[in-house]
């Protein structure tokens, strides 16, 4: 059996397809538990339009919890990507705990005001220090972590998306976070994007992976899917990516709780 946690809807603006053909590509591929994490409404740039308003939010809940009496032979969990935006965490703790979540990703898409993984923010590259701004993004991913807010972080190294990649040894910058992250109790996600990135391999690298695992954290697959056939994208890779790094199961959430695991088959 396989799951996929990292599914979007068109609530977010930027994710095409009817929620429900989600569920039945997903069924048809042998998912049998897979999450929607639609993005909260807390962006750092709100005018980008990149996430659900809080009235769209409702109605998002409402057709999550729909679909799952739709669909009795899925496992459907009520997920969230929520971005983390510094001095918001109260209104980002009672925003979160009005609904039913199964589960909630933390996001890190801005760095200090930055839309580094945008492709409207590849002009603010130029002339940027990419170590201060890698030291940055690493240091806002543990910090995130930190606040113990979220139960999942997703895509960790999404700072990888774009040609700006640090001088160096990117090792210097995990071997910082990793145990901030694990300390912090959280999980992270394994997320199929990167593939189709300048990355071409998943987030995170092996490297951080290893690390990770090694720290005792937990991880969950994600396609990060924005459109019904990118439901379950790139599965096997990302299980071999981290069964290479000695993961040999994946987690599973409910009620933001961790339930157990699913071994990797």
């Amino acid at each position: 059996m396989l799951l996929d946690y990292h599914t979007h809807t068109h609530y977010c603006n930027h994710a095409t397809g009817t929620m429900a053909s989600y569920v039945e590509t997903a069924l048809a591929r042998g998912i049998r538990e897979m999450g929607f994490a639609d993005h909260a409404p807390f962006m750092p740039q709100p005018w980008m339009k990149l996430a659900a308003t809080f009235e769209e939010y409702e109605q998002y809940v409402s057709d999550v919890l729909r679909l799952r009496q739709e669909y009795p032979e899925m496992t459907l969990r009520l997920g969230c990507e929520c971005d983390w935006v510094e001095g918001k965490e109260k209104e980002i703790e009672t925003f979160l705990a009005a609904y039913p979540h199964d589960y909630v990703y933390g996001s890190l898409h801005f760095v200090r005001g930055f839309a580094y993984d945008m492709q409207e923010g590849i002009p603010g590259y130029q002339g940027r220090d990419l170590n201060q701004l890698w030291h940055d993004y690493f240091d806002d991913l543990a910090r995130m972590a930190e606040t113990k807010l979220f139960d999942i972080l997703s895509h960790p190294d999404l700072i990888r998306k774009f040609a700006y990649q640090a001088p160096g040894d990117p090792k210097r910058f995990y071997e910082k976070t990793v145990p901030r992250i694990a300390a912090a109790g959280m999980a992270i996600e394994v997320n199929a994007s990167g593939l189709f990135h300048f990355t071409q391999g998943p987030y995170p690298t092996l490297d951080f992976l290893r690390m990770a695992r090694q720290a005792g954290i937990p991880l969950v697959y994600g396609s990060d899917s924005h459109a019904p056939e990118h439901v379950g994208c790139c599965a096997a890779v990302c299980q071999a990516l981290a069964a290479e790094a000695g993961y040999t199961a994946w987690t599973r959430f409910a009620g933001r709780r961790r339930a157990g695991e699913l071994a990797f088959g």
